[in-house]
């Protein structure tokens, strides 16, 4: 009997370590760069934080059903007051940090009687005015510039009449956003 058919060829082993290696080498490669591709593009959140805007300043215009009482008086006109404190009363902060910085953020509230878009009684402007303009531009431009999303819904004050209320709201944040 022969022991030589028997032993192990070290050659052999050598030759297979060698290709388990690379494989290794290949999958680790591979999960590498997957992982950098999906992490390394910034997630564009702006449309949903211009969502959640327009929904925060309509909850504090219109909370539970009815018209905010420090918004219109008992006679129906509304208050100026009202305007003036709106980032307070909504609890909203525009502010950024720098002193020459302009705010990312711009909500533009109307109300117009019986939905009549030509009878507007009351407006609220806060934030930076010049997103405004952007929200007009074609495509691909706006798109790396704002996002605008635009509310609309009914609601009565006390004493019945009934306001069409049109919100818009824009954010910014390009260099955080696009690249």
């Amino acid at each position: 009997m022969n022991l030589n058919v028997f032993k192990k060829s070290k050659k052999g082993d050598k030759l297979i370590s060698v290709y388990w290696f690379a494989i290794l080498v290949i999958v680790a490669g591979g999960i590498v760069m997957m992982v950098n591709s999906f992490y390394s593009s910034p997630y564009d959140v702006r449309e949903i934080e211009a969502e959640i805007l327009a929904t925060k300043v309509a909850d504090c215009i219109y909370p539970g059903g009815e018209m905010n009482k420090m918004l219109t008086s008992p006679t129906g006109t509304f208050r100026e007051s009202f305007k003036d404190d709106f980032m307070d009363i909504c609890s909203l902060n525009f502010d950024v940090e720098g002193e020459f910085q302009r705010p990312d953020y711009y909500v533009e509230v109307g109300f117009y009687l019986d939905g009549n878009l030509d009878r507007k009684k009351f407006e609220i402007i806060e934030g930076n005015l010049n997103w405004k303009e952007d929200c007009n531009l074609d495509g691909g431009k706006q798109e790396k510039l704002v996002k605008c999303v635009e509310k609309e819904f009914y609601a009565a004050d006390s004493t019945k009449n009934i306001y069409l209320v049109k919100i818009l709201s824009i954010v910014g944040k390009a260099e955080q956003n696009v690249k």
